[in-house]
């Protein structure tokens, strides 16, 4: 295993056919991690990060930075900043403003999964996620976010009720949306919603509603107590217009 580091000025930095740890540091660099098991810390400014054909970890830490996974199995954090992450092929984890040792950073971050089953989360900032081809989870988090599942069966997840209004451009019937049932509570039981607590119109009709699609508007609410005036009905997420929506469109976990 080879360490390369960088300086404090702009730096272009290659790894070796074997697995690396490389520090860009300061600067604006550009990093081609190659082939091997690499591990990229981008530094402190606006840096490039090409991952190679294994799996990687690639960090862009502050910054506005850009990280390409390429193939493997390629986990990308952003960091702070406003940052363009694209896995490539494989597995791949997105987090927009996640960073070593848990500092969450902020910016409004661009996804792009790519080809394979991803993982993809915006968490703070006004975020764009594309799950792309396969399997898709998408969670754009805190901030009013534009999401696409891309082709395949995808999740949307949500795991509070205050995280913003997200619209999902591609939202289909083959999709899901699940919650988090401590994040919205009212006393969702984890597991698929029971048919009771979903309505397709305006506003819900019964006490027993919680989930509330308005197909005129592509409007997805949350009402606590249904037709109770204790809670007001709350919109996070606008979805496309006229879908034939059922209860099975929509999973809690605990």
């Amino acid at each position: 295993m080879a360490q390369i580091n960088g300086d404090n000025n702009n730096n272009i930095l290659s790894g070796t056919t074997a697995s690396d740890v490389i520090y860009g540091n300061a600067g604006f660099d550009i990093i081609d991690a190659g082939a091997g098991y690499d591990t990229v810390y981008a530094g402190s400014d606006g840096d490039i990060v090409f991952g190679g054909t294994e799996d990687d970890y690639l960090y862009g830490q502050d910054g506005n930075d850009f990280l390409y996974g390429n193939a493997g199995i390629d986990v990308l954090l952003g960091g702070d900043g406003d940052d363009w992450l694209e896995g490539g092929d494989g597995i791949d984890f997105l987090h927009g403003d996640s960073d070593i040792g848990g500092k969450i950073g902020t910016g409004n971050d661009w996804l792009d999964g790519g080809a394979g089953d991803d993982i993809l989360q915006g968490m703070r900032g006004n975020d764009t996620l594309l799950g792309g081809t396969g399997q898709d989870v998408v969670i754009g988090g805190d901030g009013a976010d534009n999401l696409w599942g891309g082709s395949g069966t995808d999740e949307f997840a949500y795991n509070a009720l205050d995280e913003g209004i997200d619209r999902i451009w591609d939202f289909s019937l083959e999709d899901v949306i699940s919650v988090k049932a401590t994040g919205f509570g009212s006393g969702l039981q984890s597991g698929s919603l029971p048919s009771s607590q979903f309505v397709v119109g305006s506003g819900a009709t019964t006490t027993s509603h919680r989930f509330i699609y308005n197909p005129n508007t592509g409007a997805l609410f949350f009402d606590g107590d249904g037709t109770g005036n204790t809670f007001a009905p709350v919109q996070f997420a606008t979805l496309p217009l006229g879908l034939a929506m059922t209860a099975s469109d929509i999973y809690v976990y605990p």
